[in-house]
């Protein structure tokens, strides 16, 4: 989804500008302070909606999709919880297998 976004800002946010520029232009102003006002508040909404959908996943959920006794995915997931718990410090964060990853 993040690589999306790039995308998704070229393809919708530059036209949706020009738009609303030539909207709200006038003998005064070129319209790009109205313009980044709308889309600012049009992408918080859109943010706010997309933090509502997000959630924690229930207790014994595991982040690949194949049943435990699949060879090797058993030592995977046993190893490797989703979410370890909200009150972890930056360093315990980093000594996470998860964060090893990237």
């Amino acid at each position: 989804m993040a690589i999306m976004g790039f995308g998704g800002g070229a393809l919708i946010g530059a036209p949706l500008g020009v738009k609303l520029m030539d909207h709200f232009k006038s003998e005064t102003s070129v319209g790009v302070a109205e313009a980044f006002v709308v889309m600012a508040a049009l992408y918080a909404i859109s943010m706010l909606f997309g933090a509502c959908l997000v959630r924690v996943p229930p207790e014994g959920w595991t982040w690949i999709a194949v049943p435990l006794g699949w060879g090797v995915f058993q030592s995977v997931q046993k190893c490797m919880p989703l979410f370890s718990g909200p009150f972890e410090s930056a360093a315990e964060t980093c000594e996470a297998p998860q964060a090893q990853l990237s």
